[in-house]
């Protein structure tokens, strides 16, 4: 199961195919660092009442079912005031082997000549997820922050992003969104390194050009403003109506 599509959800940053292009507005990568994305396990959603949903899932820190073990746990808390929800996501898990921990993990030392991340070394990511729309201007303003730790090594790094989407801008369910965000960084050890900040403004246009048709189209500029990406996406629906026999 798709787990991106029951923790961390946002209804201005999320979705790849009609939001933001670039990663860290998608999914908190403190949380997809912990193995948030497709996985096989259990969930639960509840929602007792309208301003308060709950979610728990178990899963196995790797995607293949050979290697299946529920040795990873999901919590997530979403309150809705009004217009506005805000939700907060706990994950413990184990590095799946996929080296996708903040860049300067691999420069920690582990003794014995070894550095960096290994395969199930223990992992917590935290999260705060916050949404609201404004109806009387069709605005949608988020924000995130997300806290990353390797358990087993003692470090962390930290993630946020912040922005807006306007709706119905030029036409009907088109979509206008600028964002900032900064990917999982530990700032002590990128200084030390001399890395670049990992950072990234994105603005991005999307819009049903047909019907089923839609286009985007993104301007970006990472690592301190130095790298500068232009993109587009086409995205197109089909839908299939089946033949119906006469009399039918």
């Amino acid at each position: 199961m798709d787990l991106t599509s029951y923790v961390d959800r946002n209804s201005f940053a999320k979705d790849s195919l009609t939001h933001f292009f670039n990663p860290v507005f998608q999914t908190n990568p403190a949380l997809s660092t912990v193995n948030i994305s497709s996985r096989p396990g259990l969930l639960v959603n509840w929602t007792p009442i309208d301003q308060l949903s709950l979610t728990a899932t178990t899963f196995s820190s790797r995607r293949g079912l050979g290697n299946f073990s529920l040795d990873s746990f999901a919590g997530e808390v979403g309150v809705r005031f009004g217009n506005a929800i805000i939700r907060g996501t706990y994950v413990s898990s184990r590095d799946a082997g996929q080296g996708d921990g903040f860049a300067e993990l691999a420069s920690v030392d582990r003794g014995n000549g070894e550095f960096g991340a290994r395969l199930g070394d223990r992992e917590n990511g935290f999260g705060i997820n916050a949404e609201a729309f404004i109806p009387g201007i069709n605005l949608g303003i988020f924000g995130r922050y997300g806290w990353y730790t390797n358990q087993t090594l003692g470090v962390s790094g930290q993630t946020y992003s912040l922005g807006v989407n306007g709706l119905d801008v030029f036409m009907a369910g088109d979509r206008l969104g600028l964002g900032y965000g900064r990917q999982l960084s530990n700032s002590a050890l990128r200084q030390t390194s001399g890395n670049p900040v990992p950072d990234v403004w994105e603005l991005f246009y999307d819009a049903e050009i047909f019907d089923n048709l839609r286009a985007g189209i993104s301007l970006q500029q990472r690592n301190a403003w130095t790298e500068t990406y232009l993109g587009f996406r086409v995205r197109y629906d089909l839908v299939w109506n089946p033949l119906r026999r006469s009399g039918q």
